[in-house]
């Protein structure tokens, strides 16, 4: 038996995939109904539980296409009587976040003490989410606890710290490097 309870549907993201989270979701469509003219637009939220209901009422385990996840999107601003709002979703550049969390499990997996594959993942990811942004903001979320259970600690020290630091260096150094390569433009915040 296959443990779903944490489960969360993807999406086909420019070579990768993000996770479908409300929180993205509705700010996502808040900005497509400002585009649309709208100010304050309280149906977001609704809409955007609507959507991730949908997919994740499927359990579908390969990530969604970005087409199919589009044309649900799509299907549920018309069936509001909000048609207008479509075709500025996902227009332009698109705000991510990123756990961190989900690359620590590259460094359990490999051998105590070897950190390569952690950098190269996360290299990996950097470059997608340039590509995929579009200009847009990239937030790289849960650093505390990623730092803390890449380094096997309990609580937050100095070693933590510096940690921190170097990693926030290093992917704000990736970041300048895609953007040279012409891979996209991208704002990162790790948090």
């Amino acid at each position: 038996m296959i443990d779903l309870s944490g489960w969360q549907p993807r999406i086909e993201w420019e070579g990768g995939e993000v996770v479908l989270e409300v929180g993205w979701l509705r700010r996502l469509l808040e900005q497509a109904a400002r585009a649309a003219g709208y100010g304050c637009w309280l149906p977001a939220e609704h809409v955007a539980e609507a959507v991730a209901a949908h997919w994740g009422g499927r359990r579908v385990v390969a990530p969604v296409s970005r087409e199919c996840f589009l044309g649900t999107v799509r299907e549920v601003l018309a069936g509001i009587g909000y048609a207008e709002v479509a075709p500025h979703f996902w227009e332009g550049g698109v705000d991510v976040e990123f756990s961190l969390l989900s690359l620590v499990s590259v460094r359990e997996r490999a051998a105590r003490g070897f950190e390569l594959g952690f950098w190269r993942e996360t290299g990996s990811v950097v470059e997608r989410l340039c590509r995929g942004s579009r200009g847009g903001r990239v937030a790289l979320v849960d650093v505390v606890p990623a730092v803390k259970s890449f380094l096997g600690r309990e609580r937050w020290c100095g070693e933590c710290e510096r940690f921190r630091e170097g990693f926030v260096e290093w992917v704000r150094g990736w970041a300048v490097k895609c953007a040279r390569q012409g891979d996209g433009s991208l704002f990162i915040s790790v948090q």
